[in-house]
């Protein structure tokens, strides 16, 4: 594995990053902005701070065969500040983000087929804390994926076919680079999620 004065000098680098009004990280941290119709605003001044950034490494300890699977591993931070990313390559079997920021982050692994646009095969997930420095960490196991069935019952006949209603998974830490997984409403009301994490 390239250590950190190969790939990036002997320190972390320093860079600019996301910034809300007047100096806040996350949208939840700023101050909005009044403005009346037919007003203007004067001195509403925003203060860029670089921030140390650092390097997030994944390893694989048994990467797949290449003609069959290929794993894809998404950094979400879960204070949803900059420095998500996501991607699948791999230098000798470890995947690295850069340029993250000091947080709490989701790591999600997901192993999907190189024949086609199939659901993952597989997936894992586990929290990363950065701190001050970079983190090496091994990627969790991997699970198999689950399927999640179900039919939507109407106590009066409904006014419209049943195929028409829209189903969508909802994950309660929704990452922005995984597509929630839906489903095919069948006549009967019956409905299957595929490929779920």
């Amino acid at each position: 594995v390239m250590n950190n004065e190969e790939t990036r000098g002997p320190r972390p680098p320093q860079g600019f990053v996301v910034t809300y009004y007047p100096n806040a990280r996350d949208a939840a941290s700023s101050t909005p902005l009044k403005v009346l119709s037919g007003e203007e605003l004067s001195h509403a001044d925003i203060r860029l701070v670089p921030e140390m950034l650092y390097t997030v490494r994944i390893k694989l300890p048994n990467p797949p065969a290449p003609d069959a699977y290929y794993p894809m591993f998404t950094l979400q931070s879960r204070s949803e500040r900059s420095g998500n990313g996501s991607g699948s390559i791999f230098i000798n079997g470890t995947m690295e983000f850069r340029n993250v920021l000091p947080g709490s982050y989701l790591v999600t692994g997901m192993m999907r087929s190189t024949a086609s646009h199939e659901p993952p095969q597989s997936y894992s997930r586990q929290t990363v804390e950065v701190v001050d420095r970079d983190v090496e960490i091994e990627a969790a196991a991997f699970a198999p994926v689950f399927d999640v069935t179900g039919a939507v019952q109407v106590d009066a006949a409904p006014p419209f076919p049943l195929q028409q209603l829209n189903l969508a998974l909802r994950r309660d830490s929704p990452d922005r680079f995984i597509p929630d997984p839906r489903a095919a409403m069948a006549a009967n009301g019956t409905f299957a999620f595929h490929g779920a994490i």
